[in-house]
This record gives structure tokens, sequence and C-alpha cells, in this order.
């Protein structure tokens, strides 16, 4: 079955020679121009959603809920090798997946309006704060990966203003 009509989301790698997309509820790694399309995933019965590939290359992070609510994973970028899960909390849906320029350090948010910083190795998580009003952040992370700017609201009004997260302290 063709499933280019049902991609939902993508990720271009470092090299731009493949994007990882979503579709069926699979990820799959396809060729920017001449190749074969393959299935990284194949995970019947199971959803995984919004790709993050990594900026060394190495790694896919991406959400899947074969726990019963989805949670953060990472998996080697050729499909080959053990997968990782980086969380395990069972708590709110969790949205937009973003690596740290290092490949070490990723963030992501959720429903609630909550940003979490996971490190990579250890699977460590630590909030960075939350959106007092309805919402995401808009979050840029440093190229050396010492901060985090991203825009909030302030919690007694709507009006947004630009926050910096120190991810050392």
């Amino acid at each position: 079955m063709d499933a280019a009509p049902a991609v939902q989301s993508a990720s271009i790698s470092p090299t731009g020679k493949r994007v990882a997309v979503v579709a069926r509820g699979d990820i799959w790694s396809t060729p920017a121009e001449n190749g074969t399309p393959r299935n990284l995933t194949r995970t019947d019965g199971v959803a995984e959603r919004r790709p993050a590939w990594s900026p060394d290359g190495k790694w896919i992070a991406y959400f899947s809920d074969e726990t019963g609510e989805y949670e953060l994973w990472a998996m080697p970028a050729d499909g080959k090798g053990e997968r990782r899960q980086l969380t395990k909390d069972g708590g709110p849906y969790k949205t937009d997946i973003e690596w740290f320029p290092d490949s070490k350090k990723l963030v992501y948010e959720d429903k609630t309006g909550t940003a979490y910083l996971v490190d990579f190795e250890s699977g460590e998580r630590k909030t960075i704060d939350k959106e007092p009003w309805d919402g995401g952040f808009d979050m840029s992370i440093s190229q050396d990966g010492a901060f985090i700017a991203y825009s909030k609201s302030m919690p007694e009004r709507r009006t947004a203003s630009i926050w910096i997260h120190d991810v050392a302290k």
C-alpha cells in the first residue's frame, strides 16, 4: 500500500539525503532523491509520531504509544540496533521534540504547556518551564547548548515575553 498520502510529519536528516516521516502509524526513512523508503518501526497496533533526527545523524527521537501512553523514544537512524525509551512517566500527551546541537539532550513539551529537558544518555528529565495560558513554547536552543530561549505569556495576562533558560544552572 502506498503510504505517501498518509504522511503526517517529517524531519530532514542532517545530510539532507533522507527524511524521517510518519505514515500509517510507522516511522519511515525515505530518500530525498533516488532509493527505496524503509519502514523503521513496523509496529502493528502501535502509533509512532513526530520524528526528530539528531544533529549527529545517529538517532531519530519520536513518541510511541506502545506502553499505553505516548512516551519519548529514540532509535538508531539506520533502523539497526536497540531502541531507547527515554520517558516512562505516563504523563500528558507529548508534543514537539527538539535536539540540542551536540545530540546529547532533547527538549519536548506536553499538552499542559510544560517543557522538559531530557538527558539522552541518562534519561534524566527536568522541567524547564510551564506556559500559564493555552498553547506551547516557541523554543530555540543556542549553538553551544548552554541556553534555551523561548516565548512565554505572563501569568496575569496573555502578553508574551522572551525568557532564557540556563541549561547548566
